[in-house]
Parts: structure tokens; C-alpha cells; sequence
């Protein structure tokens, strides 16, 4: 998502090869691959898709952790998000409530969601409200564009990818 909103579109390349990266205070990481194998260059579609661990730290390298980090915190992720480069492969943790947040701004085209369990509570005996909840101002946090490119890539993941058993 960070990459699209800077400029980059589904059929961009990234490598998908060997990659080791001196991670301060910790050494050197090497991301692996499901099936350790390679595939070269693959659009960021495919990387998606076929969950390719080493072109999505690439992606996230290349767009800045930075970047990366204040996406998800406008989407709603208030967790601590790690600092080192597995941020691009999930490595944090986030609740329930945050993800599907995150996950329906991008389905909002780009406008941030304000998870909720009820919106009010009325007394069956007179209708009279006694606690309403309200879902803020829209706020866009994701241009639209990017948004809309994003809920494509995803569903090629089930239509194409890792997650085609779930048709």
C-alpha cells in the first residue's frame, strides 16, 4: 500500500533473488521464501499474489519503513510496529479490531475505518436512546487510486495465488 501511494502500480518489477541485509544491533537477515526457491523479476502483483517474501522487503525498502510504518498507523494500527526490515513480512503484531480497520480502509477507497460493535442502544420498552456511537469524520488517509489498486492485488492472491483454496 505505502508503494502504490508513492507512485508505484501493480505491474512494477521487484527482484525476487537472495537477499541479506545488515540489520543493526542484530546482524545480518535473510529472508526466505516459502518454497526457497526464486523467481527472479516478478510484478508486485505476483510478489503479492504468491507471497514473495524477497521482493516485498525489497518493495519495502525501496519505499521506506518510515513510509510503511505511518500507513499503517493511519489506517488504524496503533500497536508498536517493529522497527527492522520484517516489518514487510508481518513481523509485528496487531489486534483483530486494528487489522480489520486497516483492511476495510483500503476497501473504503482509502478513507479510514473506525471499527465499531454497535452504533446505539435504545430501551425496548420506549425507544429511548441511551448511548449512540458515532464513527468520527471520514478521514482519507490513502489516495483512492492506490486504494482501488490495492483491493485488486489482493483478490489476485485468491484468484492466482497463495490463497486460492479459499474460492
Amino acid at each position: 500500500g505505502a508503494a502504490l501511494q508513492a507512485g508505484a502500480n501493480p505491474y512494477d518489477l521487484a527482484l525476487d533473488a537472495p537477499l541479506t541485509l545488515n540489520v543493526p544491533g542484530s546482524g545480518t537477515w535473510s529472508p526466505k521464501n516459502y518454497t526457497r526457491e526464486f523467481a527472479g523479476e516478478v510484478t508486485l502483483t505476483e510478489a503479492l499474489a504468491k507471497s514473495i517474501n524477497t521482493a516485498a522487503v525489497r518493495v519495502s525498502e525501496n519505499t521506506g519503513r518510515a513510509r510503511v510504518k505511518a500507513l499503517a498507523a493511519d489506517l488504524g494500527v496503533n500497536s508498536p510496529i517493529a522497527d527492522g526490515p520484517a516489518l514487510a513480512l508481518g513481523a509485528s503484531e496487531a489486534t483483530l479490531l486494528e487489522m480489520t480497520g486497516a483492511y476495510a480502509g483500503f476497501l473504503n477507497g482509502g478513507v479510514r475505518a473506525q471499527p465499531y460493535g454497535m452504533r446505539e442502544l435504545r430501551m425496548k420498552s420506549d425507544g429511548s436512546l441511551l448511548m449512540e456511537g458515532g464513527n468520527g469524520s471520514p478521514l482519507r488517509v490513502m489516495d483512492e487510486r492506490a486504494a482501488g489498486q490495492l483491493v485488486w492485488m489482493m483478490s489476485q492472491v485468491v484468484a492466482q495465488g497463495t490463497g486460492s483454496r479459499a474460492q
